[in-house]
């Protein structure tokens, strides 16, 4: 009988997407986003998206996940996150659907930066 050719592609898990610490995040705290895959997946690469931004950083798996560090956090770090996994598999790039999402919140000195000069806002 002939031969029949397969091109099969791994198909890839969506990673789990975690932020410490979890919950708000007050100007000016550190934060970390830690996205994963199972560990039969490593190798790859991992990039983080802010939904609604041009915001989009990536970085290479260790073992199967990869963690993103934010230093001193503010308004402009809050939004939905979400992490996607590449994989290079037989010589093309193989692609995970996105994450479930995550949302920053950053509390705290954002009700000082509303009115920059008060005296001309009362004016």
């Amino acid at each position: 009988p002939p031969r029949r050719l397969c091109f099969c592609q791994v198909k890839l898990p969506k990673p789990s997407i975690s932020m410490t610490p979890s919950g708000q995040v007050t100007w000016g705290q550190s934060i970390s986003v830690t996205c994963s895959v199972p560990t039969q997946y490593s190798g790859g690469t991992f990039v983080l998206k802010k939904t609604s931004s041009s915001f989009q950083r990536t970085q290479s798996a260790r073992s199967a996940s990869a963690t993103f560090s934010m230093a001193e956090v503010t308004l402009d770090n809050e939004g939905v996150y979400r992490c996607r996994y590449l994989l290079r598999d037989s010589g093309s790039d193989v692609s995970s659907p996105l994450s479930a999402t995550l949302t920053l919140s950053v509390t705290g000195k954002n009700i000082h930066l509303k009115v920059q000069n008060p005296e001309l806002a009362c004016a």
